[in-house]
């Protein structure tokens, strides 16, 4: 809007400067001059403003894009991550188990051996 103001009063001033000269020309034909002078710089303003307007959406359409894939990736990233963090507390806890099956077993052999050997103690002493 403050641009379209100052554009205004460029546009009188350009007016009355055309009014005041003594070229021959009629008042009224350089008053239309300046008023068509005026209306094409007007047009080229408003012609850069909306090419300012698309290029800055344009780029923040872009960054918005960037943005997006950044977090795709990171959420890819922090996926993988989780994968293996789950697949190595799963090995972990196979290796948890077979390392307490292998010990359950050797204690009951142990056990096994034991009873074994106070049975043939006991046999020993009995005769």
């Amino acid at each position: 809007m403050r641009i379209v103001n100052i554009l205004g009063l460029v546009l009188i001033s350009v007016v009355l400067a055309a009014c005041g000269g003594d070229s021959g020309e009629s008042a009224a034909d350089k008053a239309a001059d300046a008023m068509k002078d005026a209306g094409a710089s007007l047009n080229e303003a408003a012609d850069a403003t909306g090419e300012a307007m698309q290029e800055g959406y344009d780029a923040t359409k872009e960054k918005a894009g960037e943005v997006a894939d950044a977090a795709g990736e990171a959420v890819d990233e922090a996926g993988e991550a989780a994968g293996e963090a789950w697949d190595a507390t799963k090995e972990t806890a196979s290796e948890a188990a077979d390392s307490a099956a292998d010990m359950a077993q050797q204690a009951a052999d142990d056990a096994a051996k034991a009873a074994e050997d106070a049975e043939a103690d006991l046999k020993n002493k009995l005769n």
